[in-house]
């Protein structure tokens, strides 16, 4: 009987804490919770990125959009070449799509607008292997996690978006320094 007593005890003690979340892993963990506990890193292929070329920039105000922010396009040194001119991507071009809040501040003068964190990242790595998304992988990552955002199918949610670019290597903005 104390055995079974026991065996119910530890089933309980156990149902309770994968309840509470006490036996969980810190990927299964909240991103708030797991981000005081761990440190995370961009990956190798996108270590210094804030400071590739900007490329491109502008302000989407439609805060409905999923676009909503300012948007900074930057590029690293194998694909700077390629974006200048449009011709095609080496094999390593990285693309990155920074969407960034925004935040007004008012004073005295008056009001501006100014960059806030950035939200998430859109990213294009050029990969002759990726022969389903047209030589390109595409992901979107947390832009404080750098975790890849699970909401977002890299097919259906970044290529299909970017045929219509085809002639452009599938990317759409241009340079405009």
């Amino acid at each position: 009987m104390k055995l079974k007593n026991f065996f119910g005890s530890a089933i309980l003690f156990a149902v309770f804490l994968g309840i509470t979340g006490c036996a969980s892993t810190p990927s299964a963990q909240s991103p708030a919770i797991a981000q005081s506990k761990v440190s995370y890193h961009e990956p190798d292929f996108l270590i210094g990125y804030s400071d590739w070329a900007n490329t491109f920039s502008k302000v989407v105000s439609n805060s409905k959009s999923p676009f909503y922010g300012f948007l900074r396009v930057l590029v690293n040194d194998t694909a700077l070449p390629a974006y200048k001119t449009g011709s095609a991507y080496l094999q390593g071009s990285v693309l990155v799509l920074e969407f960034n809040g925004m935040e007004e501040v008012s004073d005295s003068a008056g009001s501006e607008i100014t960059m806030d964190k950035t939200i998430w990242l859109a990213v294009m790595v050029r990969d002759s292997s990726a022969v389903e998304t047209g030589g390109w992988r595409f992901m979107a990552l947390d832009g404080v996690t750098f975790r890849e955002k699970p909401e977002v199918d890299p097919v259906t949610g970044c290529y299909n978006c970017h045929l219509p670019q085809r002639t452009n290597d599938y990317v759409f903005s241009r340079y405009s320094r």
